[in-house]
């Protein structure tokens, strides 16, 4: 059977940890390695993953500090050999369907070049009911879209070998990184193909801080609002644009240094500059929404 690496970071995940690492182990047709790396956690995540891997020989844990999830990530993903073919991401509350990664592994199998799948899911309340289920994306997907918007969700991503090989793992500096699962999906529109499954793949659980709020009304734009001007973190698009232009500008068309240069000079540029640059810019948000609230953020300077 196809092996496939699958990579966990997990943190205070007791509660449901369980009922994913289940839901893993149990895939179809494909054989398992699962590298996981707890973040420092404090409750009882630590007992239940000595307790899996005592009766799972190809369960490989790192038990370490708390560094964030990108670079909990990233730590793992330095552990997976060169020659893996296939890897996959995970969280630590979902469950995943029978079938997730070998509908994955079928779908780009035959790539010839970097290739990323990811797929649609079905969000579940903290008690397993269901909730709603995700769409395919309304636009084309690609790295005008990629560089100012992530449309995958990182815990449905399975990636071939070629695409590992250009993640640059070792050199990216992820203080950088707005998040990890972005990260892959940049190099993935860059240089190769993202294909998004129209079939969900796993139950995306929805709790606490988690829960999606509601998709229409005051509360829906407010959240809009909030999340688009008033979370200014750290880690921004501009200075993803920067870090991924530093590794790759040898590689990159002109086009593509184009698109990423202009958009991280805007931020110096006048009023009316910024307006045109707003007008005619070929990034893109997948909603029409999205897109109209990003070119305000442009002319107004504040799209971080």
């Amino acid at each position: 059977m196809t092996e496939v690496h699958v990579i966990l970071s997990t943190y205070n995940g007791e509660r449901f940890l369980k009922e994913q690492l289940e839901s893993i182990l149990a895939q179809r047709s494909v054989s398992i390695k699962l590298y996981i790396r707890d973040d420092g956690s404090s409750d009882g995540t630590r007992t239940i993953l000595t307790s899996f891997a005592q009766n799972h020989a190809h369960i490989e844990i790192d038990y370490g500090d708390n560094m964030g999830v990108i670079n909990s990530f990233f730590a793992l993903l330095k552990k997976i050999p060169p020659d893996a073919g296939f890897v996959a991401f995970a969280d630590q509350d979902d469950i995943w369907l029978p079938d997730k990664l070998t509908r994955a592994v079928d779908r780009i199998k035959n790539s010839s070049g970097p290739a990323m799948y990811c797929s649609c899911y079905k969000a579940i309340d903290e008690n397993g009911r269901f909730l709603w289920q995700s769409q395919l994306p309304a636009k084309e997907i690609s790295f005008k879209n990629a560089i100012v918007q992530n449309i995958t969700t990182g815990c449905t991503v399975v990636i071939n070998k070629s695409l590992l090989s250009m993640l640059k793992i070792n050199q990216v500096n992820t203080k950088n990184l707005v998040m990890h699962d972005w990260w892959v999906y940049l190099v993935a529109t860059c240089f190769g193909q993202v294909i998004y499954d129209q079939e969900p793949s796993m139950l995306y659980r929805q709790h606490g801080g988690n829960v999606v709020g509601a998709k229409n009304g005051f509360a829906f734009w407010l959240g809009r609002i909030k999340r688009f001007f008033l979370n200014r973190k750290k880690n921004s698009r501009i200075a993803q644009s920067k870090e991924f232009l530093e590794r790759y500008k040898s590689d990159l068309s002109a086009d593509d240094v184009h698109l990423l240069s202009t958009f991280i000079a805007y931020r110096q540029a006048g009023l009316l500059q910024r307006i045109g640059y707003a007008i005619e810019t070929p990034l893109y948000m997948q909603k029409k929404t999205d897109n109209l609230i990003l070119k305000l953020q442009l002319i107004l300077n504040s799209a971080y």
